[in-house]
């Protein structure tokens, strides 16, 4: 038996995730990661930012217009963009609405330019947009639109906040000025 024969039987089933992916010699790939099948998540699968926040530092990619495999260093990916409903379902949204949404601005440069929302899944004391960026973690999630940026904070430039978005559940108070002269006294 050749040591390729014997390998093969042993390969472990992966869910293949049409992905594009930025790297920091300005190459732009496109084709298909391969994530853990999990029968334990609504989605069947492990999300993109968790395979990529896994200590491995390589990671296979199956390109698609050669349907060859190129074996990635996590250190060199600048970003991996994928749909949004790849990494979503209803529990993230049920999540989503129990959690600050901020909305930014951005830049890794020279690569690229980005505005849209990060949630913000942290303690209360430890909630800033500061703090987020400062967890140990290498990559993060922009959801832009239909797709979600997966990047590596090691190529974030500088980060513009917007807005906030308060949880979903948490019920917003109006308080209107009233409009008109001082209160009487009652004499």
């Amino acid at each position: 038996m050749r040591s390729s024969d014997f390998g093969s039987s042993f390969q472990i089933p992966k869910f293949e995730a049409p992905a594009e992916i930025l790297l920091s010699d300005n190459r732009r790939l496109r084709g298909k990661l391969f994530l853990s099948i999990l029968s334990s998540s609504k989605l069947g699968h492990s999300s993109v930012l968790d395979c990529l926040n896994e200590p491995q530092k390589f990671f296979p990619f199956l390109l698609g217009e050669s349907n060859q495999v190129e074996i990635i260093n996590k250190d060199v990916v600048v970003s991996v963009t994928v749909d949004i409903k790849l990494d979503q379902d209803e529990g993230t949204d049920i999540l989503n609405a129990n959690l600050w949404i901020e909305e930014i601005e951005l830049k890794c440069s020279p690569y690229m330019n980005l505005r849209g929302n990060v949630v913000l899944d942290l303690p209360p004391n430890k909630a800033r947009v500061l703090d987020f960026f400062n967890l140990t973690t290498a990559f993060f999630a922009l959801q832009e639109g239909e797709k979600h940026h997966i990047i590596n904070k090691r190529y974030v430039t500088s980060i513009k906040e917007l807005s906030a978005l308060p949880p979903t559940n948490v019920p917003i108070v109006v308080v209107k000025a009233k409009r008109g002269g001082r209160k009487k006294k009652d004499t």
